[in-house]
């Protein structure tokens, strides 16, 4: 009976240490990764692309030939092609307010020009009237 109990501490022992090396291996392989994604996912949902700490951890997950490794490589891809994104506006908003500043420097010089061919109408039916 004693050889029975001790058989199941045992048992029971080695159960629960190899639990806790499965958890420590899924916490080195899974968890810590998925974590930093979903910080990274995160500020992003924040609008913040300030992302360069995130992605130096992360890229050593990248080179994994696994769901962990592509999910951190189409995360990258999705912050690039955001920042790509955002970089094209920025330019574009440039163009079109010096576009604009543009339009309104010509405009300015047509209401000039037109006050002058106003003025230069002006003098000529004066003259036509006085003689």
């Amino acid at each position: 009976m004693a050889d029975l109990i001790f058989v199941s501490a045992v048992n029971i022992a080695t159960i629960i240490l190899i639990s806790i090396v499965i958890m420590i291996i899924a916490k080195k392989f899974l968890t810590d990764p998925l974590n930093i994604i979903s910080d990274g996912l995160t500020k992003m949902s924040e609008y913040n692309l300030n992302l360069e700490e995130n992605k130096k951890i992360g890229m050593k997950y990248a080179n994994q030939n696994d769901e962990v490794g592509r999910l951190t490589i189409a995360l990258n891809t999705l912050y690039l092609n955001i920042k790509e994104i955002v970089q094209n506006i920025t330019g574009h908003a440039q163009n079109t307010a010096a576009t604009a500043e543009e339009l309104t420097a010509t405009a300015q010089s047509t209401s000039d020009s037109a006050g002058e061919v106003a003025s230069a109408v002006n003098n000529i039916a004066q003259g036509a009237t006085s003689q």
